[in-house]
Formats: C-alpha cells, structure tokens, sequence
C-alpha cells in the first residue's frame, strides 16, 4: 500500500474513462445497426477516428548492423 491516495483515485477515475470508451464503441455499433447505417460507413467513421497509423521505416539506427571492430576498440578505451 505504497501508492498515494491521490494517484489511486486518479487511476480509479481513467478506469472509468476507458470503460466509458468502449461503451460509447459499443453503443456507436448498435445505433448503426438500428438506424441503418451502412457497415462501411461506420467503418470510415471510426478509421477517421483512429488517425494516422505510424509506419517505422526499416532504415536508421535500429536496423543497421553492428561494427563489431569499433565495439572492441571501444571496449579497451577504458
């Protein structure tokens, strides 16, 4: 029981926040469903909601290979 009581509260509330979301998906679903809005329609609503996906380019600092000379030579630096 080391969490302040002020971050507990605040994590009880977003809890509620993100269950409301998912409530308010749900609720988006079954009113098109009643309504007869189209699947693809809803569909477009909720990519616009999604946003932009971020795509990783496979370049960069992350995909190159490592200079295994340079790592010892670092490594007798000391």
């Amino acid at each position: 029981m080391e969490m302040p009581i002020r971050r507990f509260w605040l994590f009880t509330a977003n809890v509620d926040r993100i269950m409301a979301q998912g409530d308010m998906r749900a609720l988006n679903v079954a009113a098109s469903a009643t309504t007869g809005e189209s699947g693809q329609e809803l569909q477009k609503r909720l990519v616009i909601e999604l946003g932009t996906i971020q795509v990783l380019e496979e370049t960069g600092p992350l995909y190159e290979k490592r200079d295994q000379a340079a790592f010892d030579q670092l490594k007798t630096m000391q």
